[in-house]
């Protein structure tokens, strides 16, 4: 299976500056296969010593390969969604957003 949208061969610095913590993606834990889920990134992006990049998600232990990771474009249906905003590292205005109880991933089906 090809998957374009992977995050191959991206920088701890090209990635730290693209995807602040708390960024959406969809995981596939085996390289290749369909299967995925949805995680939120819960650190900034880190390089271990044999050079692959790694960021800690949601539900898993420890850091997983960004190459394993597929960005998720949010489009929000109504603002209502958005509880609020915060300022982040990068000095941008960040919205601050609730799903409620009836949002899903295509990779929880």
């Amino acid at each position: 299976m090809n998957m374009p949208h992977l995050l191959k061969g991206i920088s701890v610095e090209q990635f730290n500056t693209r995807f602040p913590v708390g960024a959406l993606f969809r995981y596939y834990p085996v390289r290749g296969q369909s299967e995925c889920c949805q995680v939120i990134s819960r650190s900034e992006a880190w390089a271990l010593g044999g050079g692959e990049v790694v960021v800690r998600v949601n539900d898993r232990s420890g850091g997983v390969s960004v190459e394993h990771l597929e960005p998720v474009e949010i489009t929000w249906p109504r603002d209502k969604n958005i509880i609020g905003y915060y300022q982040g590292a990068d000095g941008q205005q960040h919205p601050i957003v609730t799903f409620g109880a009836s949002y899903r991933s295509e990779c929880d089906e």
